[in-house]
């Protein structure tokens, strides 16, 4: 959980109505050292698990006693080859074939120029930024999508979590005035 919300008190993964508990898991070796770890945490559909590199053993293990306790993956990410083998395991339990969404490459930057700062000072950051913010990140994931050959997706990801405002404006409650004056009224 953010650390926002536990200041706050609020458990946005109870909005999400997933159809699993989180959870986390350690790979360990015969000898009971940790090797790897994996975890079902996304709020978002299809609801994917996370794993990091882990024996082809480990990985079909994982996908086996996922399957025998009823828990329907929608997707993995994380460490290749592992999730392949998770995905390959997991659809021939249920009968089909792995599919692959997209893939993510990792890049090295072997030299950086540093740019110029820009004009005004550094501050903390407010409520009242909250739109402007937002406005940023969801510009962020449509050009992210679109570098990557996707077709930009604002109805799923994790750009996609936030409370709807109580207002109905579609914007995050903290960004909306509408919502701050309703709950300073509260």
């Amino acid at each position: 959980m953010p650390a926002r919300e536990i200041v706050d008190g609020i458990d946005s993964r109870s909005e999400v109505g997933a159809p699993f508990e989180r959870w986390w898991l350690a790979v360990r070796d015969e000898a009971g050292k940790v090797v790897s770890v994996a975890m079902r945490t996304a709020p978002f559909k299809p609801y994917p698990i996370f794993a990091l590199p882990m024996s082809d053993e480990a990985a079909r293990a994982l996908a086996v006693a996922l399957h025998e306790r009823g828990e329907v993956l929608g997707g993995v990410n994380g460490a290749l080859p592992a999730v392949e083998v998770i995905a390959a395991e997991t659809a021939g339990l249920a009968g089909g074939d792995p599919e692959v969404h997209h893939s993510i490459r990792l890049w090295e930057a072997t030299e950086v120029t540093v740019p110029p700062p820009p004009p005004g000072r550094l501050r903390r950051a407010t409520e009242d930024d909250a739109v402007l913010v937002l406005e940023w990140f969801t510009a962020f994931h449509i050009e992210a999508d679109e570098q990557a050959g996707r077709e930009p997706d604002l109805s799923s990801g994790e750009h996609n979590t936030r409370r709807a405002s109580s207002c109905g404006s579609g914007r995050a409650p903290s960004g909306c005035g509408s919502c701050r004056r309703a709950r300073s009224r509260t």
